[in-house]
């Protein structure tokens, strides 16, 4: 009898085995990327006290360029390349964070179908009264080159933001360009405080002879890639063909 016992504990238990090798169990079929010798991109973002010694929130944006000698002017419209987003708050100076994209906004590209030779730079927009990154309170890292291993990358993508943006570049009025800022009660209402819509008006050659007579003009505002410093250029004049007297503009 206790022979009998034994032989049905054996069958019992090797039933048991063949069980749990047929069927695994969950924890066994959700691999992880440490286990599965797959793991997608990630971006370990930090920034020095030059940039801000107290914390800041605002938005990270790490643009990426197929060409890696090319420089990094992401988004761009005309050359739209990888460029991606997120949103920080409360972010100390030299903290280092994690960036995944599942957590980002896309344009053109994901980040982990990035694959190969990339230039990669990583700007911090604080200053949200700012249209451009090249304001007070912004900052970026300087340009990388890096290689991409597609589902292939052990350890994150180290990035430091430690370069100030600066001033904004300065709006130098001349005879026939200057610069004009329009009183925005929809803006004001939503910060708080005073808003303006900026924007450059070119006048046309005459102006000035003939106080009295009505002329058209031209209205450069920021939008689509554009600013109103776009006006100093002088390809907009040829674009609506406007020539000022003696070549000055």
């Amino acid at each position: 009898m206790k022979r009998t016992f034994l032989i049905i504990g054996f069958l019992i238990f090797l039933f048991a085995c063949l069980w749990a090798g047929a069927f695994p169990s969950a924890a066994a079929e959700q691999e992880t990327p440490e286990t599965s010798g797959l793991q997608e991109l990630r971006l370990r973002v930090s920034f020095t006290a030059e940039v801000s010694p107290s914390p800041v929130s605002g938005r990270i944006i790490i643009g990426f360029h197929r060409d890696p000698s090319a420089p990094i002017d992401n988004p761009d419209l005309l050359d739209p390349q990888p460029t991606f987003a997120w949103d920080v708050r409360g972010w100390k100076p030299g903290e280092a964070i994690i960036l995944e994209g599942r957590d980002a906004v896309c344009w053109h590209g994901d980040l982990s179908a990035l694959d190969g030779w990339y230039g990669v730079q990583a700007s911090l927009k604080a200053n949200r009264m700012a249209r451009t990154l090249q304001a007070p309170g912004n900052a970026r890292s300087v340009k990388n080159v890096v290689f991409i291993e597609k589902g292939r990358m052990s350890r994150p993508l180290d990035l430091l933001i430690h370069v100030p943006a600066g001033p904004a570049p300065e709006f130098k009025e001349s005879e026939f360009i200057k610069e004009a800022n329009v009183p925005s009660p929809r803006l004001t209402r939503f910060y708080g405080k005073a808003q303006s819509i900026r924007a450059a008006v070119i006048l046309p050659p005459g102006y000035f002879q003939n106080p009295e007579r009505r002329y058209p003009s031209v209205y450069v505002m920021g939008g689509w890639g554009s600013s109103p410093l776009d006006a100093l250029g002088g390809a907009l004049q040829k674009r609506y063909g406007i020539k000022t007297l003696g070549g000055r503009g």
